[in-house]
């Protein structure tokens, strides 16, 4: 954060010496919605409208902070106004989308989501020649469909693969090396890891394509769980393992991938976790690799125990699957872990930010993407004792299941 608050400094200053500086005005926004002061952002983009009316990307600026407020509707009349003058600006667009999908209005939400494709952030390396893929019977064509983004989003959305399969035999899965153990597992077929050289294919999809092809609406989510799983055998040498905890077994996952831009927002420190652990008969179970710094500041307010070994041989989150299968409960912030649980059909919490991704919506406590996860949303940026607070009280009402692995129905 000190480097953030240089800038807002140095910024400040730049308008004190000229105060219709609109690029002056959009950084400092910029500024504020890293360090989260939404309504000094919200601010700070407003007065560089007012300088500049016809920038689109200082709308589009304003679009993401009103987003962040939850506020969709604002955000999209944001979006609206220079769309007028620019119709396929791929960030306004794409911007649109995302608030669009928070309303749960899917299809013109995926629709507008495909610009993405074209927007500057997307990866380069998966701009093919080949046609995307429209959804019909494929003939004898070859689909690539391809992971896009991070672990999580391959998770949520790998359910699509089965849903290609009936229209043609000859459809290669492009994802992440690292997941590629756990995805044969689970039975999907012609993996492939996400490298170059590409391998021969007439048309393609990335991933998060898929809803948009297929015109997946809120009613016709594909959300039968479990469509991601692990050896039986793996599960059980786990389930001997943690036989050793009494009471509830509850998995913590707290910290996501630091180079993710948003992750000092959506991650949690530890300690905030220290309401779960005061709940009686409850045991608290890391489910994160190489987190022993957090767990040892806390140590002497409440004990998190550590799995060695865990994921260590067999491939990403084959082991944290395993163990999922044979906790009580799962409590995550936003990560790649959470799509891992309710891809397994596990009970699952998931701690929310204010204006979180889209794929949350808003207000609700379910989701329909994962018929096992209950969302707990914070009411204020950055606070989250009164989150920690409610899952206490909900998980004082919880009772251990009995010793088998956890089966979904």
């Amino acid at each position: 954060d000190r480097q953030f608050e240089q800038a807002v400094i140095s910024l400040q200053r730049a308008i004190e010496l000229k105060q219709d500086l609109a690029d002056a005005h959009n950084n400092l926004g910029a500024v504020y919605e890293k360090m989260v002061r939404l309504d000094e952002a919200q601010r700070s983009f407003e007065r560089a409208i007012e300088l500049d009316p016809e920038r689109g990307d200082f709308r589009a600026n304003l679009g993401s902070v009103l987003r962040d407020q939850e506020q969709p509707e604002a955000a999209i009349a944001s979006y609206d106004e220079p769309l007028k003058l620019a119709p396929e600006d791929p960030d306004l667009r794409c911007g649109r989308g995302m608030a669009l999908l928070s309303l749960g209005r899917l299809l013109p939400g995926w629709a507008d989501h495909e610009y993405r494709i074209q927007s500057e952030q997307f990866d380069s390396t998966l701009n093919f020649p080949q046609p995307l893929w429209d959804g019909s019977l494929l003939d004898g064509r070859t689909l690539l469909i391809h992971a896009e983004q991070g672990l999580g989003d391959t998770l949520q959305f790998i359910r699509y693969a089965k849903m290609a399969e009936p229209y043609g035999e000859k459809i290669l899965l492009a994802m992440q090396p690292t997941l590629l153990p756990l995805l044969k597992c689970s039975g999907y077929q012609n993996l492939i890891p996400k490298v170059e050289p590409w391998p021969e294919f007439d048309v393609q999809a990335p991933l998060m394509s898929m809803p948009h092809i297929f015109k997946t609406e809120l009613d016709t989510i594909p959300a039968k769980v479990p469509y991601v799983s692990v050896e039986p055998e793996r599960t059980e040498k786990w389930r001997q393992r943690l036989s050793q905890f009494d009471g509830l077994k509850v998995g913590v996952f707290w910290q996501g991938n630091p180079g993710y831009y948003r992750d000092q927002v959506r991650s949690i420190p530890l300690r905030c976790f220290a309401s779960l652990a005061q709940v009686p008969n409850v045991q608290l179970i890391s489910l994160q690799r190489d987190a022993t710094e957090q767990i040892a500041e806390v140590a002497d307010q409440f004990q998190v125990h550590v799995l060695e070994g865990l994921d260590a041989e067999g491939g990403a989150f084959m082991d944290t699957a395993a163990v999922m299968n044979n906790l009580d409960l799962v409590v995550v912030c936003d990560t790649a872990a959470g799509h891992l649980a309710g891809a397994l059909g596990v009970p699952v919490w998931t701690a929310l930010v204010v204006g979180p991704e889209w794929r949350w919506m808003l207000k609700r406590e379910d989701t329909p993407w994962y018929p096992s996860m209950r969302l707990f949303r914070q009411t204020k940026p950055r606070q989250w004792s009164d989150v920690f607070e409610r899952m206490a009280v909900e998980l004082a009402k919880l009772r251990p299941k009995s010793a088998a692995p956890h089966r979904a129905e």
